[in-house]
């Protein structure tokens, strides 16, 4: 997992990476969220999640709550 996860160079890979890694501790989901670096800019959300439920998560801010 380590090894999958430090080979990764863009968001596809990593997704891939975490999703195995999710799955080997059966987790059928996995997120991994980061803040802007500058504000205005989107948060960066990285998920298998269903597209409807990171929309929805996003568009009411739990990434705050979180």
């Amino acid at each position: 997992m380590v090894e999958q996860l430090s080979a990764s160079v863009d968001a596809v890979d990593l997704h891939e990476a975490m999703a195995s890694a999710a799955a080997g501790f059966d987790f059928p989901f996995f997120a991994y969220f980061t803040y802007p670096s500058a504000s205005g800019d989107t948060p960066r959300l990285i998920s298998n999640y269903p597209s409807s439920w990171t929309s929805h998560y996003l568009q009411l801010r739990y990434h705050s709550v979180d």
